[in-house]
């Protein structure tokens, strides 16, 4: 089979892009934490983390890695996919990185996509149920690929 690399869209990163990623997620829910606008057990969850608006500005907008803030709202999401709330975003997030960063590959429905990461892994029902909606073929997913990375290369040191 055939291998190659190429790259159809650029990766705008969180702040433009990484539609379906964990700061996608936690932009939206911290946005709707500070519009009042999340359901009521996600906007308690927000509250017991003890986040006000200035703390939520400052980490945003003032410190490093934000990207790693935002992402650490995932958990609400994840706990409470259950709620229609989330079911809309996660669709929505997912949504927008396929037809984003799959669909613009001409071959996309003759072969497996696979996915990497914790966002990817845990709402893994979710996306395969859209990736079957639009007519992909999910391959894998993989939580951490760091750990598929190293059983590869142990097994070629071993084998």
């Amino acid at each position: 089979m055939e291998k190659n690399l190429s790259e159809q869209v650029p990766a705008l990163g969180y702040i433009l892009g990484d539609e379906g990623s964990g700061s996608f997620f936690g932009k939206r829910i911290l946005a709707d934490f500070l519009y009042k606008r999340l359901p009521k057990e996600m906007q308690l969850g927000v509250e017991e983390l003890g986040l006000t608006k200035d703390e939520i500005f400052k980490r945003v907008y003032m410190e490093t890695n934000a990207n790693v803030f935002l992402a650490s709202m995932s958990p609400i999401l994840i706990n409470n996919k259950h709620l229609d709330y989330c079911q809309r975003l996660i669709r929505e997030g997912f949504e927008l990185f396929i037809d984003r960063h799959v669909l613009c590959f001409p071959n996309c429905y003759d072969v497996e996509i696979s996915f990497v990461g914790s966002i990817s892994a845990l709402l893994s029902d979710e996306l395969q149920s859209i990736c079957q909606e639009k007519g992909l073929s999910v391959g894998q997913i993989i939580r951490r690929p760091i750990d598929a990375l190293a059983d590869y290369h142990l097994n070629r040191i071993l084998n």
